[in-house]
């Protein structure tokens, strides 16, 4: 059904004009905006959570310490939102936690740390306190503190120590003798989950049927009554294996990470570029100043970190908050090529910090914060959990029609994909006013940054008929599940596990440009507003593709509608 543009064109014309200087930046106090969404039906609107008081301004003008809280608090979530967070923060601040303070007690620590006071000018005992504590915030982003941890590169154990390190003397790992104990000890793991999913099954339920190397499904008490002997047989394996694999005993791994990291401390003089470098590679640390500090490269890491900054200390947080397209765009193009999670690593490891001291001053206040985050979901879920849903085509074009949903076209530099086909794809491309807003930011940004050719939207609002539709298609996995059916469980409540933002209007993607340049620039771009929390993204697949999953925040939905009616938007200078 067509679609009345000709009002909508009018409030841009006026709205454009209004756009014309950086004044506007903050205040956005336009006449004529597009009114607020129509209801969709039943007199319920596509409304979000209330915007904060005062929020109705983007954070455009932050300084550096309002920046980097806005970062960290924007990684609360995935550092201590995830359904494992109080399992993993509870196991390294209770069980290694001990470890790791004794492991800076020891006397080789003990010299690097007083060597690590004196030149940052604080007592041995303030030294160590923070090393401790970022050790733990390492180790739970490392592997949860998990002892039976292996990452897809190999990295094992709660330090996540590559099978090389034997050749440093630091853990004796025999590799081969090591692997063969670790499919027996999979096998059992899988063995004991399955008959722990048994016994908790209530009486009447269809279990789920096991592989067949797990045997016939068990009634409750039978497997109740296996259980101890299996796991008896785990743990004598698990001995075997960190007898033989140092790297599997948390004790000789945490000794062997603390003597390792704090060696690093001569050649890099601070602990936010000893941990890039145990996360990134030393020669990654090397890299990224050479590549900042360019000709004034002073010939080593340890002098460029003690003066690379105009002869002060020189921070990965100046690095991060200063490299750009326009400004150190070797250091920029060089650190968004390799990751969103190397270039977040360090205000991880600060999130982390929080969460574990939070859990120590007050576990309760932990939990409810872990409840309020929705462990497990998305913050798009997070954040528009509560709002109504598009039933289907018919009801998405009555959205259209009425107003609540407004159409794309018009966004300078920005193109939309034709929908693909399948049964209920939408046949307009419409979003809410804020999320129009939001591509509006992501679009001058990009633009502003340098990026090149135009930004292509994937799938935008969605019916819940299509969204059902995509996912009972979506690709499956070939290989069969070895674990059980993680239960549902939701703490903190959230909307149901099937729920799709883009049926909300708010959600939308973006195709990844296949440019190398242009994509690191859109993930600029992107992470400039997401830094701000005025948008969260992430990666995703969507039918078979990788896509930019996009929703934004609804504490500023007031300003974002006001810049989803215009077409334009002018970026900070």
């Amino acid at each position: 059904m067509p679609i009345d543009h000709r009002s909508l064109r009018v409030r841009r014309i006026a709205l454009g004009l209004a756009l014309t200087s950086a004044a506007a930046l903050i205040g956005f106090t336009f006449t004529g905006c597009r009114p607020r969404p129509a209801p969709i039906s039943g007199g319920a609107t596509l409304s979000s959570t209330p915007p904060n008081p005062g929020a109705d301004a983007l954070p455009l003008h932050l300084d550096r310490e309002q920046r980097i809280r806005s970062i960290i608090d924007g990684l609360r979530k995935p550092v201590m939102g995830r359904l494992v967070s109080t399992r993993d923060v509870s196991r390294v601040a209770d069980q290694l936690g001990p470890i790791v303070a004794e492991a800076a007690r020891a006397p080789e620590a003990q010299a690097i740390l007083e060597r690590m006071a004196r030149e940052e000018g604080v007592s041995r005992e303030t030294a160590q306190t923070s090393w401790v504590h970022l050790q733990e915030a390492d180790l739970l982003l490392e592997s949860g503190g998990d002892p039976d941890a292996i990452s897809s590169a190999g990295a094992v154990g709660v330090a996540q120590w590559m099978p090389g390190v034997g050749g440093h003397g630091l853990l004796a790992v025999d590799l081969p003798a090591s692997r063969r104990l670790t499919a027996p000890i999979d096998a059992f793991k899988q063995r004991i989950a399955w008959r722990e999913y048994w016994r908790a099954e209530p009486p009447g339920a269809a279990p789920a049927p096991p592989p067949v190397s797990i045997g016939p499904a068990l009634t409750p008490a039978q497997a109740a009554a296996e259980l101890p002997a299996l796991a008896t047989r785990l743990e004598l394996l698990r001995a075997q294996r960190r007898r033989i694999d140092r790297r599997y005993d948390p004790r000789q791994a945490i000794f062997a990470q603390t003597n390792y990291l704090l060696k690093l401390y001569p050649r890099f003089p601070s602990a936010d570029w000893i941990f890039q470098a145990y996360h990134g590679g030393e020669a990654g640390v090397e890299r990224t100043l050479r590549k900042y500090l360019g000709p004034q490269w002073p010939g080593d890491a340890a002098a460029a970190i003690r003066r690379g900054n105009a002869g002060r200390r020189l921070s990965f947080e100046d690095v991060y908050l200063t490299s750009s397209p326009q400004s150190h765009p070797a250091a920029f193009s060089y650190l968004y090529g390799r990751g969103d999670d190397h270039r977040h690593y360090w205000w991880k490891l600060r999130a982390a910090q929080e969460a574990i001291a939070l859990y120590r001053r007050d576990p309760a206040a932990f939990q409810r914060q872990w409840e309020a985050l929705l462990p497990g979901r998305g913050t798009d879920a997070l954040w528009y959990g509560a709002s109504p849903t598009i039933s289907n085509t018919a009801a998405l074009l009555a959205a259209a029609r009425s107003g609540a949903l407004i159409p794309i076209a018009g966004i300078p530099g920005v193109t939309v994909t034709a929908p693909s086909p399948r049964p209920f794809a939408p046949p307009v491309a419409v979003m809410r006013i804020e999320a129009r807003g939001a591509l509006v930011l992501i679009a001058s940004a990009y633009r502003s940054a340098g990026g090149p050719g135009p930004l292509v939207v994937g799938d935008t609002t969605l019916s819940v008929q299509d969204a059902d539709w995509l996912a009972a298609h979506a690709p499956i996995s070939p290989r069969t599940a070895m674990l059980p059916p993680e239960p549902d469980i939701r703490p903190g409540g959230g909307p149901p596990a099937n729920f799709n933002a883009h049926t909300t209007g708010t959600a939308f993607d973006l195709i990844p440009p296949t440019d190398v340049n242009a994509r690191k620039t859109l993930e600029y771009a992107l992470g400039y507003w997401k830094d701000r929390k005025v948008l969260w993204w992430k990666e995703e697949q969507s039918e078979g593709a990788l896509r930019y999953h996009i929703a934004p925040n609804p504490a500023y939905r007031q300003a974002l509608e006001r810049i989803g009616a215009a077409d334009s938007f002018i970026p900070a200078g």
